[in-house]
């Protein structure tokens, strides 16, 4: 999920700056516009929150691929075939 969120935040920061920017510089090409000034700041605030949706994403594809790695250290750090011994007075003893 959170890699899937990454792509579609560049996508939309991508796609938002641009419009923004076409908005600033050539707001004709843009129909049904009455102030473009107004539209291209909209974009911007709009880019900025897919940015704070790209850092959350970011944020926790570290996170899940830290405790993946952590996973695979200790299913390697387990013992193998390791034989539990019970009846002695003690409980049971690992040999």
């Amino acid at each position: 999920c959170a890699k899937c969120c990454t792509v579609f935040s560049i996508t939309g920061i991508v796609f938002l700056v641009l419009i923004g920017i076409l908005l600033e510089y050539q707001p004709l090409y843009v129909k049904g516009i009455v102030e473009p000034s107004k539209s291209a700041q909209s974009c911007y605030q709009g880019a900025v929150i897919y940015a704070g949706t790209l850092l959350l994403s970011l944020g926790y594809w570290s996170f899940d691929e830290s405790r993946k790695r952590l996973a695979r250290q200790a299913e390697r750090n387990k013992p193998k075939n390791q034989k539990i011994k019970f009846g002695s007075k003690y409980g049971a003893v690992a040999n």
